[in-house]
Parts: structure tokens; sequence; C-alpha cells
């Protein structure tokens, strides 16, 4: 992706470009479909356009079901010599529903659009795990039961102005879009020991209340000075929260009573800022196309972690350059060189620093102090076409800086912590080949 686009992760672009017909009257579509597991999907969509508007509204369901198994195997190697065995299952069961509507205002070589989304969705997790832990002396056997059930919805907004100028390649658009998301999460959790010591029954519960929000703001603007030369630039800002509230219990069979664990149970708040400015260039000659752009970005994150009172902040300014040759060996044959730096920052579960229990011997936690991870993309692609088929191959290689991993380490009691760390650097080189042909003219 060139400067005009997020410098976000590793991504490139697809380019779908649709084919702007009448479409006038009413319209309606719908799907139905069924699958084995008892999985089924549908939609129903209507619009109705005039020369002046265009409304529309849809609605879909969908129940997926996923069943899965799994075995865990782990040995380490010091002077308390251990080894793990897990297998267990996993059943999920999810049910979304999607409420879509909007439409389109014409307006001279105006367009005003408003596209809005309302999502409500049920999960339901089983997972059945058995655990062997085995020592030099000792061994310990236990199943465990971890039952969640979640409860969400989400509801997204977006208003979008473009203006069509009468001057080919000079456009204007600007955006805004408002999505929050909250969701409830139930987890109760059962432990058997079943070592022929014996041992006491553990019951814990947690829940989760999670909310979420994105706002963004965004101008794009494309100038042409010739035929061959235009340049384009814009801004954009965005605003992310993140706000997870976990309270974890442990049931005391003496007092029968539930006891809330401080250690464990902690509120989380993510705020981020990223503030963005860019500028292409780009000219076509004769047998020359190129585009040279930056994009600059300044991120601010807050994280609060309420249980220590603990507060980070992480702030950084960076350029992110591009640049797109590509050059017309003949009308069948193109080669293109592509550059662009990248960034990967951690996300909100990766800086909470407070422990994941799923499984009770392999707990993860995050890393409030995590740095992203920066990436440098190289393409070198060449492009022949015939007049049944064409082949295009492309030589790849991405330098990466700070990687990010997680470093485990196991206690006395076999249980294993898992951390995420900026670790050194890495690249990653390919080379691959699409090919299609015509086998007939149908």
């Amino acid at each position: 992706p060139g400067a005009k686009y997020d410098a976000d992760a590793k991504g490139g672009i697809i380019n779908i470009e649709l084919n702007k017909g009448e479409g006038l009257g009413t319209h309606g579509n719908l799907d139905l479909t069924y699958g084995t597991g008892d999985r089924y999907n549908g939609s129903l969509k209507l619009s109705h356009q005039t020369k002046d508007y265009l409304i529309y509204g849809g609605y879909d369901l969908r129940r997926s079901i996923q069943n899965g198994t799994f075995t865990t195997r782990r040995q380490t190697f010091d002077e308390n010599e251990q080894a793990l065995f897990q297998q267990g299952a996993i059943n999920r069961k999810r049910v979304n529903q999607n409420f879509k509507y909007g439409g389109d205002y014409f307006f001279g070589r105006n367009q005003l659009t408003y596209e809005g989304v309302y999502r409500r969705g049920k999960d339901r997790d089983n997972e059945f795990r058995r655990s062997d832990v085995l020592h030099a002396e000792d061994a310990q056997h236990t199943d465990r039961y971890n039952v969640e059930t979640e409860d969400g919805d989400a509801l997204d907004n977006a208003l979008i102005y473009e203006r069509n100028f009468e001057k080919e390649g000079q456009s204007f658009k600007a955006q805004i879009s408002h999505s929050t998301r909250r969701n409830s999460e139930i987890q109760n959790i059962e432990s058997i020991p079943l070592s022929t010591n014996g041992g006491q029954r553990d019951q814990q519960r947690g829940s989760t209340v999670e909310g979420r929000s994105v706002s963004v703001f965004q101008l794009d603007y494309g100038h042409p000075f010739t035929d061959s030369k235009r340049i384009e630039t814009g801004f954009k800002t965005v605003l992310r929260n993140f706000d997870n509230d976990f309270t974890f219990e442990v049931f005391n069979p003496s007092e029968a009573s539930w006891l809330n664990q401080p250690h464990v149970s902690n509120r989380f708040l993510y705020e981020e800022q990223v503030h963005a400015f860019y500028v292409t260039y780009s000219q076509k000659l004769e047998k020359f196309n190129f585009s040279l752009g930056n994009r600059f970005e300044k991120a601010i994150i807050n994280t609060t972690q309420y249980a220590l009172n603990e507060r980070n902040r992480l702030s950084y300014l960076n350029l992110f350059p591009s640049a797109n040759l590509q050059y017309h060996i003949s009308k069948m044959q193109d080669l293109r060189f592509t550059y662009s730096r990248r960034i990967d920052r951690p996300g909100a579960w990766r800086l909470n620093p407070f422990p994941d229990i799923a499984d009770s011997l392999n707990i993860r936690t995050g890393n409030p102090r995590l740095q992203p991870e920066y990436i440098q993309s190289l393409e070198l692609g060449h492009h022949i076409t015939f007049k049944k088929w064409d082949l295009t191959s492309t030589l790849f290689y991405r330098y990466t800086s700070g990687i990010v991993d997680y470093i485990v380490t196991v206690d006395d009691n076999g249980i294993s912590h898992g951390r995420p760390e900026n670790l050194n650097r890495g690249y990653d080189i390919g080379v691959e080949f699409i090919g299609s042909a015509s086998l007939a003219d149908w």
C-alpha cells in the first residue's frame, strides 16, 4: 500500500472496480444456506433507487458450530524436571444477526452517503481439558471444565461526502464514522483432581464487561496538474477506546461463599490516538510510471491498570515513505517495483498485564511497555499477457525490527507464564507465481 493508506500491519490492497449502471427501481435478494453440523445462515436485502437517491436495508443471520480437539506436550530440562501432557475438546456455538441500512443522495456533482449497521451476537463455548503433570517423584492428574457464555451488540455509523469535478482526476472526499461495541461474558470453571492422593474440587468463575469504541475523521483530495501529473493529499484521525472490567472469584466451600481474587481481577483501560497526514505525487511517461509518497503518523497510547493504579504512556512520531515504479517493456510485458515502510502496533490485549486464566497451567499476560514492530517491504514483479493466458511473478522481501513473540517460563508448580516481548529482527523472503488462462471462449 502507498502513503495514502494506513501504515498499520502488513496487508496489501485488493482493487475492485465496479461498473456503475442505472439500476433504477426496486430490487430484492434472498439467500438461504444450510450446512453440515446444524450450521445455517440467511440474508434478505432490499433497495430502491431513483436518479436522485438510493435507499437500502438488509438483515442476515448466521449460526455456526465449531468442534475441535487439541493436544499439548511440554517438557522442562532443569533441576525440577517435569512434563505436561494435555488433551481436550472444544465446542463453540455462535449466533450472529446484522441489520444493515443506509442510502445515497445525489445532487449535482455531489454525493452524500449514510451507512449503518447494528449487530447482535451470542456465543457459548464448552471446553474440556485433561491435564497430567509429571514430576520426578509425583504426578498430578486433573479434569477441567470451562463454560463461557457471551452476549454483545455493536453499532456502526458512517457519513461520507464525495465531490466529483469536471476536471478528470480531481476528487474530494470527507468521511466521519463512529463504532461502538459492548460485550458481557460469564465464565464458569470446575477442576476435578484425579490423583491417587486425592485433592479438593476447585470452582472458579469470572465475569467480563467490555466496551470498545472507534471514531474516524478523514479528508482526501486529489488534484491533476496535467493529464500525466497528479498529487494527492489528506489527513486522518482515529480515536480508539477499549475498556475491559474483569472480576475473578473462587468458591470457598467452608463458608459456602465466593471470594474475589484481587491478583487476577482488574479493570484495564486502553486509549489510542493516531493522527496522520500524507502526500503522494504520481506521473505517467511514455514507458515509465511512478508514484512517490510519504505518510506522517503521530500515535499516542495511554493505558490504565486500575488494580495497581498503574498508568503507562507511549508516544511516537513516524514517517512511512512509499514508492511504486512501473516500466512498460512492451504492450504485453510490465515490470514493477514497490517499496513501503509499515508498522504493526500492539493491540489492547497484548498490553493488558493481567493474566488470562482460560488454562490454569498455561497463563498468558500482556506487556504494557510493548513497542510496535516496524516492517520494510520490497517487491519486484513481472507481468506478461498473451491472447488467452497471462503470468504474474513476484519476488518479495520483508525486514522486521522489534519482532514481538511470547517468552514462556515454567515455575516449580508446573505452570507456564507467557508474556510478549520485543525481540531482535527478522526477515521474510519468497517468490510467488500467479497464472490464469482461458480454456474456451465461454
